[in-house]
């Protein structure tokens, strides 16, 4: 028996109740645990909506940061901090796109302009097997998906080392 099951017991005098009675209170038990439940998984998805949104704050500052100090180098007669884009193993495995998926080769950096209305899904790649090979991915980047994409924002294309 598993050790980490959470067990609870309805204590009622067995001659005063019935079995109608004690089903329906076993019942109403189970349905107050159950919008406990519920209301706990509400709250978990707001948060991760929360992290996810702040962690693409934090994103956006960070690039920010480092176009004013790009900017400040400049103006002092120094180089930037060179442009690395990121491997190709990396980027596959943030998003788990399998060999079996095409080749990956570049990298799109685009820019929404600030108060454009967009219609978009997000969320973090799962992990993929691929059941013939034995290929892994690990997942866990961010992927979006627009339903009116506009190239215009698109501000850099780039090859993935």
């Amino acid at each position: 028996m598993d050790e980490n099951l959470n067990t609870q017991s309805l204590k009622v005098p067995a001659a005063s109740v019935s079995i109608d009675e004690l089903i329906q209170r076993l019942l109403e038990q189970i349905n107050g645990q159950h919008y406990i439940i519920e209301e706990q998984r509400c709250l978990i998805k707001e948060q991760r909506s929360e992290i996810d949104k702040l962690a693409n704050t934090v994103a956006t500052q960070k690039e920010l940061i480092q176009e004013l100090r790009d900017e400040i180098a400049i103006l002092k007669g120094q180089k930037p901090k060179p442009k690395i884009s990121p491997s190709t193993l990396e980027v596959k495995d943030a998003l788990a796109k399998l060999t079996a998926y095409g080749e990956v080769s570049q990298v799109t950096l685009a820019k929404i302009p600030a108060g454009e209305p967009v219609r978009f899904l997000y969320g973090r790649a799962s992990p993929k097997i691929d059941p013939l090979t034995g290929e892994k991915r690990i997942g866990g980047g961010v992927q979006y998906r627009f339903y009116d994409f506009d190239p215009n924002w698109i501000k850099q294309t780039g090859k993935l080392q």
